[in-house]
């Protein structure tokens, strides 16, 4: 038996064709106008919602906080990285271009049946390099420049560990947990990302 998919805001002709693209798979779409209803009809619980202006946003914070349980995937045109992630913000469990290819559409509803997250790998990429150039750097503390601006000078951690009175064993994990907040592997990776901050020269 095939699995009902809710279709909000899109118009008739879109609803139409995205049903006909998705006949050969496990979903049937059908258009949505009484949300309420609809989710207390169907148990699968995931719609598709037709995102054209910032507000429709607000329907995906009602239905997360109304129906937690449902499974909110927007259709978005443009799709753009700050739209991605203005819909994730809001509760949408996943994010595909308005003109995606039914097999696209398909991934992002099977994906949100699994209760994952799937975005086009572009706008993954692009929020990744925009989180990273706008992190928050009130997370590093004074100490932590200065550990990072010393290892940018060569300073050994043995050295280090001395000058701050820490075993060199100490200092590692230090460094570890320092790495850990950066979201970085080790120390070559938190010194690019202290260069691009600013906090090294």
């Amino acid at each position: 038996m095939k699995k009902q998919v809710g279709i909000l805001n899109a118009p008739p002709v879109y609803v139409t064709g995205l049903a006909d693209a998705l006949r050969s798979s496990d979903y049937d779409i059908e258009s949505v106008t009484d949300v309420e209803s609809w989710l207390n009809g169907n148990s699968g619980q995931i719609l598709l919602l037709m995102v054209s202006k910032p507000e429709d946003l607000d329907l995906v914070v009602d239905l997360r906080e109304g129906s937690p349980d449902a499974a909110v995937v927007t259709l978005l045109d443009p799709v753009t990285a700050d739209r991605v992630a203005a819909s994730l913000r809001a509760g949408a469990t996943g994010s595909v271009g308005l003109f995606s290819s039914s097999a696209e559409v398909v991934l992002a509803i099977e994906a949100a049946n699994d209760k994952k997250v799937v975005i086009p790998t572009g706008m993954a990429r692009s929020m990744m390099k925009s989180s990273l150039s706008n992190i928050d750097l009130r997370m590093l503390s004074e100490i932590d420049a200065e550990y990072l601006r010393a290892l940018a000078h060569g300073e050994k951690v043995a050295s280090l560990a001395s000058r701050f009175n820490y075993s060199e064993r100490e200092m590692y994990r230090r460094l570890r947990r320092l790495y850990n907040r950066m979201s970085v592997s080790g120390r070559t990776e938190a010194l690019l990302l202290a260069a691009r901050w600013g906090v090294i020269e």
